[in-house]
């Protein structure tokens, strides 16, 4: 999947376009990390707590422990950060991989943890390594993703990606109301298309693009409603001999 949606990129959009893979440590494998690497993209994957690996973090002395703070003042986010290099056993020499071992110093509101509650972390990448997305990066002026603070806070903030479904899914109920596949397909994509609709006119409206008479954006968000439906119970007469049975 992800080698045909690269191809599909760099063919309708751009060859030179960088691409960046952000994934947990359910992504690192040798298989997938040399399917990466030959369609030229750059990695930030999780890496797993191998025995090894704990054992140098432990080994390093303070001094040698890096820190990147995100923010200023009170909400600032901080990481301790020590960078390596790493390739599993297994791998071949041009498979080494930059290695970053990180411990979350604060929670996202800022506040410092105690020791007992630090998460830590690996990241493994091959951003600044002298490859060919380090250049498509430099070219596009992204080249501070180079540097190990971008990439630890790239890597780190892969839940914004959820904000968007996370929006979507306040919007409807995430509960599909029918039995049959073709209604629940129906009622996904119109309240999709609602979603959209509602977001472009939010947007419009904050950038201040949106013209004085906006009642044609209105018109057309109102069309979504006329696809609603509430049925109507039946009614009878006083007469209750007449209901017919259930």
């Amino acid at each position: 999947m992800i080698t045909h949606v690269v191809k599909q990129i760099r063919k309708h959009y751009s060859k030179d376009v960088p691409i960046i893979l952000r994934c947990d440590a359910g992504f690192f494998d040798q298989k997938l990390f040399r399917c990466f690497q030959g369609l030229d993209i750059g990695i930030l994957c999780g890496g797993k707590h191998y025995a090894d690996i704990n054992e140098l973090a432990g080994s390093v002395k303070l001094e040698h422990w890096e820190q990147y703070k995100k923010g200023e003042g009170e909400k600032a986010r901080v990481w301790s950060y020590y960078e390596f290099g790493d390739r599993r056993g297994t791998w071949k020499i041009d498979e080494f991989l930059r290695a970053f071992y990180c411990t979350q110093e604060t929670e996202e509101n800022g506040q410092y943890l105690m020791e007992f509650v630090k998460h830590d972390s690996i990241i493994y990448t091959n951003l600044g390594m002298g490859r060919k997305i380090d250049e498509q990066l430099i070219n596009t002026g992204h080249g501070d993703m180079l540097k190990a603070g971008m990439i630890i806070e790239t890597y780190f903030g892969r839940g914004n990606d959820e904000l968007v479904n996370r929006a979507f899914k306040n919007f409807v109920s995430q509960k599909l109301p029918f039995k049959r596949f073709n209604m629940n397909a129906t009622y996904y994509y119109l309240s999709m298309t609602a979603f959209l609709l509602l977001e472009a006119q939010r947007l419009s409206i904050i950038s201040g693009s949106a013209p004085s008479d906006s009642t044609k954006h209105l018109s057309m968000m109102s069309v979504m409603t006329s696809f609603q439906y509430h049925p109507t119970p039946p009614r009878y007469a006083d007469n209750y001999s007449t209901m017919p049975e259930k």
